[in-house]
């Protein structure tokens, strides 16, 4: 009887503590989705973005990304796409154009809240890297 009590005891234990990893793997989760830009790819393949209206507003929204590659910009014939994350990029549907330096375009915010722009550069010699920047999106007054 000592054994099955122990052994029931040994059960809560762990089911409490699977519960307990699993909580904090979940905010650990929450808080990688809030700590900025995550960058794969080719390291010297960088961007910066910039929206207006600044902060972005649900809708439309100008986008102008400047995308370098070892500090010189990403110029045609190399591309720059950009997106929703989860979502299709505006780059694909020729969106975005190279004008004075910098990739501008439109892209669409369907919702306010939290959300990630994700950036797609390819260099002229076809080296890739993408670049997740996350943007806080109010509503449209």
């Amino acid at each position: 009887m000592t054994v099955e009590a122990w052994g029931a005891r040994q059960t809560r234990i762990r089911r409490g503590g699977l519960l307990c990893l699993v909580a904090a793997a979940s905010m650990l989760g929450i808080v990688a989705c809030d700590r900025g830009p995550a960058h794969e790819g080719d390291p010297e393949l960088t961007a910066s973005l910039h929206l207006s209206p600044t902060p972005p507003m649900t809708g439309s929204a100008a986008v102008r990304v400047v995308a370098t590659d070892s500090g010189r910009p990403v110029s045609p014939p190399g591309r720059v796409e950009v997106g929703l994350e989860g979502g299709p990029t505006a780059g694909a549907t020729g969106a975005l154009t190279f004008q004075e330096g910098a990739w501008v375009g439109t892209l669409e915010f369907p919702a306010p809240g939290p959300s990630r722009v994700l950036v797609r550069i390819t260099a002229e010699d076809g080296r890739q890297a993408s670049i997740l920047l996350p943007v806080q999106v109010t509503r449209r007054p």
